[in-house]
């Protein structure tokens, strides 16, 4: 499963946890797991997220939402 994500990624080029998530049908939490294995395997990194544009970091963005990984 690690090696389908980064490969997925490779392809995309990016994408946030949730699109990861329902991508390969497991939840954000588990998924979010999975690109920490994969960050401190130096195969992915987070390339941004956690807050919105318009905000300082309020409540109302969903960090899988917000998290965006790349290949590395």
């Amino acid at each position: 499963m690690l090696t389908q994500i980064t490969l997925w990624l490779k392809e995309r080029g990016s994408a946030t946890v949730a699109e990861l998530a329902l991508h390969f049908d497991m939840e954000p939490a588990a998924m979010d797991g999975m690109l920490q294995i994969l960050a401190r395997k130096g195969r992915v990194e987070c390339i941004g997220g956690g807050k919105c544009a318009a905000c300082k970091g309020c409540a109302l963005v969903n960090p899988a939402d917000a998290a965006i990984y790349k290949a590395v």
